[in-house]
């Protein structure tokens, strides 16, 4: 097996890539993939339930899901926090989020803030950000499983 992420999440996520060895272990034998996770953990960093937890952890949270024959998989929630943010700067235009997220949605409200500023956007008012980075992929799909489409617009605009 390769060498262990810094990050429990991601390595958990990363054996749900399809035929890879983590991810066959994974599927059909359970308890061979967190032996492994074990020994590759030579500094005991982590514990098996550590392991555990954190892929039930991933389940609740939307990043993988299960088929009925019991085989896991990764959501497109769980693809996108895997791929590298590396996204390319807009050329003479910024995008733009406003949104108005209704008070009883709070939590959700203060996750897209979360993932905005990770995003390298800049605040400009309370719920209107910018930022010179084309990351509308990325920032869509974030939206779509929060559940929040009717109260936030995306806009590529031009500066004058």
């Amino acid at each position: 097996m390769g060498k262990l992420s810094d990050s429990a999440l991601k390595y958990i996520l990363l054996a749900l890539v399809p035929y890879s060895e983590p991810n066959l272990k994974l599927a059909f034998s359970p308890n061979r993939f967190f032996n492994d996770l074990d020994k590759i953990d030579m500094k005991k960093r982590y514990s098996r339930s550590h392991w555990r937890n954190t892929y039930y952890k991933a389940k609740k949270a939307g990043l993988i899901d299960v088929q009925p024959d019991a085989k896991p998989y990764l959501t497109g929630r769980g693809k996108a926090l895997l791929e590298l943010y590396n996204p390319k700067k807009l050329e003479n235009s910024q995008l733009m989020v406003v949104f108005d997220i209704p008070e009883v949605k709070a939590t959700k409200r203060q996750a897209l803030r979360r993932a905005l500023k990770q995003l390298s956007f800049v605040q400009i008012q309370r719920s209107v950000w910018v930022t010179k980075y084309d990351c509308k992929a990325y920032l869509s799909t974030e939206i779509s499983w929060l559940g929040i489409e009717e109260y936030v617009q995306i806009y590529e605009v031009v500066k004058l």
